[in-house]
């Protein structure tokens, strides 16, 4: 391939030379990339993905392609790209065109102008409209659609095409098709901003579950395989339910400010022994700043006793405690020798800069509420959650995990709550992350924006309450005996589909597990009233590209149905008796509440049976449990694993 290739927004096209295409064979090939930031340091390396886009000549595809089965014919340069695509059941029918003859250097694009374009058509006669859609490179905003002339031949529709920079559309479209598709399409958004937005609801929906289905099998229906006669009926029916989804995305939005801004006043309100205000702005009365070099002292009897690479950041906003917050310093702003000095992903592995913060305490058993959140918008590389920048936040008390890591949203503070027995005259706690994000490598690893210590006597907020009772019963349904098996290789990264190690075994006999000492496994037992962790980076090992499994042997007294709580924190596979109950294809990091499965437990001994795959960081774990489908406890229920 050439050194360097055509680039347009991150994307790079390079031809591959005639004798590297002639090695290519039946089967699986190889190709390997060198990627560099810049030409000057060719080991200041960047991520890539590489997709193969043509490996036959132009002419060798004419002879691949069946006449009949044409739809574009154009005289628009390779350097066009095409694709067709049809509205619903149509006829409306669109080709979108992507220009990459660019010059990224001299910031220029070679337009194309006066091409012309055929497409063919099932049933075009119904198509009376056409026009043109396009971006203007200069100022990349994207113009009103312009109407333009079209010839018909049969099922052929022929235009001349206007100057085309980088992106541009020719809509074909029947009389009022393109004001109603564009009416559903304006529908769609608000239906799907309203399902997301629900969710942060604390006192039930605002558009029932039932309206929903019944909105979401409308448009599915329209914008589906239901042909469509009267487009102005459409065009209005869609216009009003538009109008319908936007005044209840509004209704939501108030309630969700109304709800944040009532727990943020609580927050602020609430007695307590310690109210700790983490940042560098301006704190509220009857709370205590700390910044990040408030270092402990038995004087004052709180600070850090780990503050290596910790910084402050403040959004200005919405108050004193809230506004601000303190995390561990982003990888690209550390000075770590042989770190690579990427802005995107600074590093594969991002080194770990925990917080540790001491208060000095009477014995007893205390409340302890740490409020984590970013009044900022979600932005890559400056905000705490998004693309690579997944803030999870765990925390240790006193050496055992109180809580697991928790997803950020934008403009939301989330009180966390766990209980904590102090019997040494201290309390330790330890802010700290895993390095498996979104993308994979999660820059900010931790923050907390305050930390309120409460006597049990003293009242909770109402969102503190919450928190401790689900974190409750996420310690109580925690299965915490595991038989695991591993590490297994999976450096072929085919462990969503392969069976691995004794996986196939145990599938068959699961009885295997209870003699897992015979099969050189482990057992894994978590201590009681912690947050549960099955930690495999510390019992496994963090190599990349590896598998393992875990398996639990639990019996019950009854056929009974249950909810399984599971988290994997990268990819991987769940087994209820021998058949797939749940795949998690997403590394989001371990979470107290990334999946929730409806299963049914037989009587007798059950098997739930956990491959969790290992391809990135040294963030490796797994959590499951069971719980009735009321939300308690299951009855006749026992952890048996282990056992013979």
């Amino acid at each position: 391939a050439p050194a360097r290739g055509r680039i347009f927004e991150g994307y790079q096209v390079v031809g591959v030379s005639a004798k590297a295409a002639a090695t290519l064979r039946v089967g699986e090939n190889t190709i390997a990339i060198h990627c560099r930031r810049g030409f000057e340091n060719p080991s200041e390396g960047q991520m890539i993905d590489a997709g193969l886009l043509q490996l036959s000549s132009n002419e060798t595809m004419e002879g691949l392609i069946d006449a009949r089965a044409r739809i574009v014919q154009t005289d628009l340069p390779e350097s066009v790209w095409l694709n067709v695509w049809q509205y619903g059941a149509g006829p409306m029918t669109s080709v979108m065109m992507v220009n990459y003859d660019i010059d990224v250097l001299r910031d220029t694009v070679a337009s194309v102008k006066d091409r012309k374009l055929r497409l063919h058509v099932d049933n075009a006669e119904r198509l009376t409209d056409a026009y043109w859609f396009a971006t203007d490179y200069d100022t990349g905003k994207l113009a009103e659609p312009q109407p333009i002339e079209f010839t018909r031949d049969g099922n052929w529709l022929e235009v001349s095409l206007p100057r085309l920079d980088v992106f541009g559309v020719v809509v074909f479209a029947a009389k009022e098709e393109l004001a109603a598709r564009t009416a559903a399409a304006e529908a769609r958004k608000w239906y799907e901003r309203v399902k997301i937005a629900q969710r942060a609801l604390e006192d039930g929906p605002i558009v029932s579950q039932a309206d929903l289905r019944q909105t979401a099998d409308l448009l599915g229906k329209i914008q589906g395989d239901m042909p469509v006669k009267d487009f102005k009926a459409m065009e209005t029916q869609m216009r009003v339910l538009a109008d319908t989804l936007k005044t209840a995305l509004d209704s939501i939005t108030q309630r969700v400010q109304a709800q944040k801004r009532k727990t943020r006043e609580d927050t602020l309100a609430v007695e307590a022994v310690y109210k700790f205000d983490f940042g560098t702005a301006a704190t509220e009365k009857g709370w205590i700043a700390i910044e990040p070099g408030s270092v402990y002292s038995e004087k004052l009897g709180y600070g850090w006793t780990q503050n290596k690479e910790i910084v402050a950041v403040d959004r200005e906003l919405p108050d004193g405690v809230h506004r601000d917050y303190i995390r561990n310093i982003n990888p690209v702003d550390s000075k770590w020798p042989g770190k690579v000095q990427n802005r995107g992903y600074p590093f594969a592995r991002p080194e770990h800069r925990p917080g540790e913060f001491r208060v000095k305490l009477p014995n007893g058993t205390y409340r302890v509420t740490v409020v984590v959140g970013d009044y900022s918008e979600l932005r890559a590389f400056d905000g705490t959650s998004g693309e690579g920048n997944a803030a999870s936040t765990y925390v240790e008390a006193n050496g055992k995990l109180a809580l697991l890591g928790e997803t950020l949203r934008t403009g939301r503070f989330d009180n966390r709550t766990f209980l904590v027995d102090v019997t040494d005259g201290k309390l330790d706690l330890h802010f700290f992350g895993g390095n498996v994000g979104p993308l994979y490598a999660s820059a900010i690893e931790w923050m907390v924006n305050a930390l309120v210590i409460q006597r049990v006597d003293q009242t909770p907020t109402a969102a503190a309450a919450k928190s401790e009772a689900r974190n409750r019963r996420i310690a109580e349904a925690a299965i915490r005996d595991w038989v695991i098996a591993g590490p297994f290789d999976d450096s072929t990264y085919t462990g969503m589909t392969a069976l691995f190690g004794p996986e196939a075994e145990l599938l068959k006999d699961p009885s295997l597990a209870d003699k897992y000492a015979a099969q050189g496994w482990k057992l894994y037992a978590m201590e009681k009233g912690t947050a549960p962790r099955v930690p495999l980076s510390e019992l496994l090992g963090a190599k990349e590209g590896t598998a393992a499994i875990g398996v639990a042997r639990i019996w019950s007294a009854n056929e009974q149905k249950a909810v399984l709580d599971v988290s994997l924190s990268q990819c991987g596979v769940v087994y209820l008796n021998g058949e797939v109950v749940h795949k998690d294809e997403y590394a989001v990091g371990l979470l107290p509440h990334e999946a929730r499965v409806n299963v049914t437990l037989r009587e007798g001994m059950n098997t739930l049976m956990i491959k969790t795959l290992h391809h990135w960081g040294d963030d490796w774990g797994f959590w499951a449990g069971l719980e009735g489908v009321d939300g308690k406890p299951l009855n006749g229920v026992e952890n048996r694993t282990g056992q013979r």
